[in-house]
């Protein structure tokens, strides 16, 4: 015979018909995470910044959150927003917000592969590339001049060392990587066309 059955239909020593009352605990539930992506330009992810993003999580009112970038974030990297994510349930705690990190397309830089270097390409004139020549390169740290030694090919890559993304592990940079790319002109001058006229002379004279 159950406890509730002994007991059933009878009263209590204070007049009261006995009841039983079960109560189940209610178990406290974590909320989700949410992943958002945000986008940075090439340059905010190499110094870091700060940016302001609006979110909406359902069953709550939108708001503005203030982020953090680090210096070096690649891409997919992910920014961790704790307790920023979905309301838990039962009294349970929030879940975290995480923002992954997607690279917008830059007009002259291209990060490679692993993230760790930068590459780029630069335009000179077939003279420089016969002669030689100094050229300023765009860096993620700011213009840096760069030699481009004579007789340079077309599609030639050059090194700019420690130029590229902090390696954080290692303590390092990465590189940037500069493709040479021979600029020949549609257009030109009747005093160049002379010019390439008698250089095309003394060339046949050599073979």
């Amino acid at each position: 015979m159950l406890f509730g059955e002994a007991f059933k239909g009878r009263s209590t020593p204070f007049g009261e018909p006995f009841t039983q009352t079960y109560t189940r605990a209610q178990t406290k539930k974590r909320g989700e995470d949410k992943s958002l992506s945000l986008e940075l330009s090439i340059e905010e992810a190499y110094k870091g910044t700060i940016r302001k993003i609006d979110i909406s999580i359902p069953g709550q009112t939108s708001k503005r959150l203030e982020v953090k970038i680090p210096p070096g974030v690649r891409e997919n990297s992910k920014i961790r927003m704790a307790g920023e994510g979905l309301p838990g349930k039962n009294g349970g705690p929030t879940g975290d917000l995480y923002l992954v990190v997607k690279l917008k397309p830059h007009p002259f830089f291209k990060v490679d592969g692993d993230g760790d270097n930068i590459t780029s390409e630069i335009s000179i004139s077939p003279s420089d590339t016969v002669l030689g020549t100094d050229v300023e390169v765009p860096t993620l740290d700011g213009p840096v001049k760069m030699v481009i030694p004579p007789g340079t090919q077309n599609g030639k890559i050059l090194r700019l060392r420690s130029k590229g993304f902090p390696i954080p592990k290692k303590g390092l940079r990465g590189d940037h990587f500069v493709k040479v790319k021979i600029n020949i002109p549609t257009v030109i001058s009747e005093e160049e066309r002379k010019l390439y006229q008698e250089l095309r002379k003394l060339e046949k004279k050599k073979r």
